[in-house]
């Protein structure tokens, strides 16, 4: 096999029993062959480990498969990274699935370009049916910059690791791991990290990656109806996080974050609200409205969101009891 081209397509696993086959026969399926799966069985409590070895009883030389308690997304693709030993490394969500040139259209710029990271593009799904997809600002070879002008924009890029092929040596050298305690956004805080060692990218908006959405899964858990989850605050440590990391001379990536930080804060209230437990847990209600009061300016200075989202940000900041009203309203109406 050649180590030039060589790929390690990591795919966490968890409870994937009815997901899992099709996401690694679309990978089975791809134009190049030079690569290996790694599926990191994250103590799934279902038939995944069982359906996982059968697929690697099939393709011994293709794909190995790895158990491990049940320690979260993080801990398995770190898991994956530990183990890969190829040149290239890639991330696959076993809800999702790819194209047969999903791989191809990663690895082609590494050798026609002087690039450190590749992005394609993606459909988000829901139901069988393209919910939309990734719209890019800059495509072909890009600077550092243009990623970070695209990666906190919503439908843009976005901060997903499942769509974009990174060099293993730049993440054993610089020791990059994903943040296990970080629940929601850590996909986002690893690019952010990665970026710093780039130099240039590459992006394609071929969308190859199709990406399922999970009602489920943890990403969703902000979203209004929701009940509360203090998991979902660990969202705000990694943005505080990339922060720090995001350059200062790049202006607008720093008010899109800041956005995006205040956003989710919004997000998170709306929720608490919602789930009617403002009053027990006030010390939480306090941050979350510090950091909307603090951040919530960048918010109407950004142009990453829609009048509507500066709008339910506005009425989350000033009037979060109004949402309630609001949306039992809705419900009473349906």
């Amino acid at each position: 096999m050649n180590k030039e081209n060589y790929i390690d397509v990591v795919i966490p696993a968890y409870n994937a029993e009815f997901t899992l086959e099709k996401c690694v026969n679309s990978l089975l399926n791809q134009t190049i062959k030079n690569f290996r799966i790694l599926i990191i069985d994250d103590g799934s409590r279902d038939n995944t480990f069982r359906v996982a070895k059968g697929l690697e009883n099939k393709n011994p030389q293709r794909i190995k498969v790895i158990h491990q308690e049940n320690s979260g997304v993080s801990v398995a693709r770190n898991t994956g990274i530990t183990n890969a030993t190829s040149k290239y490394i890639t991330f696959v969500d076993a809800d999702d699935f790819v194209e047969q040139n999903y791989l191809e259209n990663l690895l082609m710029p590494f050798s026609e370009n002087n690039v450190q990271l590749s992005i394609c593009g993606y459909s988000k799904e829901k139901n069988s049916k393209v919910l939309y997809n990734g719209v890019y600002k800059f495509t072909g070879a890009v600077t550092v910059k243009n990623v970070y002008e695209q990666i906190f924009t919503n439908q843009g890029i976005e901060g997903f690791v499942v769509n974009k092929l990174y060099e293993m040596e730049i993440i054993k050298t610089h020791n990059l791991l994903f943040d296990k305690k970080i629940k929601i956004g850590e996909d986002l805080l690893f690019n952010i990290q990665y970026l710093n060692y780039v130099h240039q990218v590459y992006i394609s908006d071929d969308p190859v990656y199709h990406y399922v959405v999970n009602e489920n899964s943890t990403v969703n858990t902000t979203k209004i109806g929701k009940n509360f989850d203090k998991k979902t605050l660990t969202i705000l440590e990694a943005f505080e996080q990339v922060i720090e990391l995001v350059p200062s001379k790049l202006v607008n990536a720093q008010i899109a974050a800041k956005a995006q930080l205040a956003n989710n804060a919004s997000n998170i209230i709306r929720i608490i609200y919602l789930s009617s437990m403002n009053n027990k847990i006030p010390i939480i209600v306090k941050r979350l409205k510090n950091i909307m009061r603090i951040n919530g300016k960048y918010v109407f200075a950004t142009s990453i969101f829609d009048k509507k989202t500066k709008i339910k940000f506005m009425m989350n900041m000033l009037f979060p009891r109004l949402t309630v009203v609001l949306w039992n309203f809705v419900k009473g109406k349906r």
